[in-house]
C-alpha cells in the first residue's frame, strides 16, 4: 500500500479547514487539522507533515509566529509552508518577512482551489519552491479594505510595543502552557524556539520555584474572584518580580499574562546604596570616637611617660607601668584606625553577633 503524503491545515475557520481538507483528500493527502497556533505546534511535534497550509491571524497565536518557529527549528524548517488568509493583501509586504514558499489570498472558492493545486504540484515537484517575488496569489481581483489595514497596522503598533518593553511578557492558557513570549521574556528565563510554544511555564523554573510558580498559578485560575497574583523569586542568582493578570476574551477561554520584572540590577544598586549609607554612618561615627577618645588618651599617654620616668627599673611597679604604655600605645593605633575608616566590613563575634571589622575596614595597618 502506497503511503500517503500528509497534509495539516491551520486555520480557526472550520469552514475554510473543510474546503481545503476536500481539495487534499482528493489529491490522495492524509489530511490533519488544527484550529490554533499552539494546537498546530503540538500537532507537528508529535507527527511532522509533509505540508503545511496556515491562515494569518488566529486566537492564541497567529501563522506568521508559528512559520517563524518552525523555520528556526532544524526539525520543522524544511517543511513546506502555503499561507492561506484573509488579510495577506493588507499584510503585503509585511508577510514576505514570515519565510513561508507561497501566499495565496482567501477569496472566491475557484480562484482559491486553483491557486492551492497550482503550489502544491510546484512543492511537490521541490519542496525548496518559494514563489517568485513573493507575490499574494490571488490578491489580482481583489481590493485593500482599508478598516482591515487600519486594525492591522495597531496589531503592528502593539506588537512593536511588547517587543521593546523591558518587562518579559508571556501569556498563559488556563493549562499553564505559553502560547506568547516577548523577546525580553525569552532573555530574562531562557525561553527558546525549542521549548516554546506549548511548553508549561513553571517548567522553565528551578524545582523550587517551579512548585511556587505553579500552585500561585493554579490558585489564580481557581479562584473567580482574583485576577492578580504577585510573586518574587531568585532564580539562578537573578532576582525577579512575577505578576499574574487574569484576561477575560469574548471568544476564548480565560488567559493569564505574566509580567517579569528583573531586579537583579535594580536590589544590586539598592545594596549599594545601603552600603553606603552604612559606611557614612560609621566613618561620622568612628571620626566622632576618634575625637572624643583623643583628648583622654593624649593625657593617658602623658601620664604614663611620668610615671616611667619616675619609676625604679628595678621595682616590679615598673614592669606593670610599662604593660600599661605599650597598651595605651596599642590603642592609640587603634583609634588612628577607627579616624581612617574608608569601607564597611563585618565578622562575627561571640554568639554570632556581627560587629565592625576595624581590621578590614580602614586604610591603616596595625605592625
Amino acid at each position: 500500500m502506497e503511503n500517503k503524503r500528509k497534509a495539516l491545515i491551520v486555520d480557526n475557520e472550520k469552514l475554510i479547514v473543510k474546503f481545503i481538507k476536500k481539495i487534499l483528500e482528493k489529491e490522495k493527502y492524509k489530511v490533519q487539522e488544527a484550529y490554533s497556533g499552539i494546537e498546530a505546534i503540538e500537532k507537528i511535534k508529535n507527527d511532522p507533515p509533509d505540508i503545511i497550509f496556515l491562515d494569518l491571524i488566529m486566537p492564541k497565536m497567529g501563522g506568521d509566529e508559528v512559520c517563524r518557529i518552525l523555520k528556526k527549528n532544524k526539525k520543522y524548517q524544511d517543511i513546506p509552508v502555503v499561507i492561506i488568509s484573509g488579510v495577506a493583501i493588507e499584510e503585503n509586504p509585511n508577510i514576505i518577512d514570515v519565510g513561508a514558499n507561497a501566499y495565496i489570498a482567501k477569496g472566491p472558492y475557484d480562484t482559491l482551489k486553483r491557486n492551492i493545486l497550482y503550489v502544491l504540484k510546484k512543492l511537490e515537484k521541490d519542496k525548496n519552491f518559494v514563489y517568485p517575488s513573493y507575490t499574494v496569489l490571488g490578491s489580482e481581483t481583489l481590493i485593500p479594505r482599508t478598516i482591515v489595514k487600519e486594525l492591522l497596522i495597531t496589531k503592528h503598533h502593539l506588537e512593536a510595543i511588547l517587543n521593546d518593553i523591558s518587562e518579559g511578557i508571556v501569556e498563559i492558557d488556563q493549562d499553564e502552557k505559553i502560547i506568547y513570549v516577548n523577546p525580553t521574556a525569552k532573555r530574562i528565563i531562557g525561553i527558546s524556539s525549542n521549548n516554546y510554544p506549548g511548553a508549561i511555564f513553571s517548567t522553565l523554573f528551578s524545582r523550587e520555584n517551579k512548585i511556587i510558580v505553579h500552585k500561585v498559578f493554579q490558585e489564580l485560575i481557581k479562584d473567580n474572584k482574583s485576577i492578580r497574583k504577585q510573586i518574587s523569586l531568585v532564580e539562578k542568582e537573578k532576582s525577579f518580580l512575577l505578576t499574574f493578570n487574569k484576561i477575560k476574551h469574548l471568544d476564548m477561554a480565560e488567559t493569564v499574562i505574566a509580567i517579569i520584572v528583573d531586579q537583579t540590577e535594580e536590589k544590586r544598586m539598592m545594596k549599594e546604596e545601603i552600603e553606603k549609607e552604612k559606611l557614612s554612618a560609621l566613618m561620622e561615627m568612628a571620626a566622632t570616637a576618634a575625637h572624643e577618645f583623643s583628648q583622654p588618651m593624649t593625657a593617658l599617654i602623658g601620664a604614663v611617660d611620668m610615671l616611667l620616668m619616675r619609676a625604679n627599673k628595678e621595682n616590679l611597679e615598673y614592669k606593670y607601668i610599662q604593660i600599661i604604655s605599650n597598651q595605651v600605645e596599642r590603642m592609640g593605633k587603634i583609634i588612628e584606625q577607627i579616624r581612617s575608616i574608608v569601607r564597611y566590613k563585618t565578622k562575627e563575634y561571640d554568639g554570632g553577633i556581627k560587629i565592625v571589622d576595624i581590621k578590614n575596614s580602614s586604610r591603616v595597618k596595625i605592625i
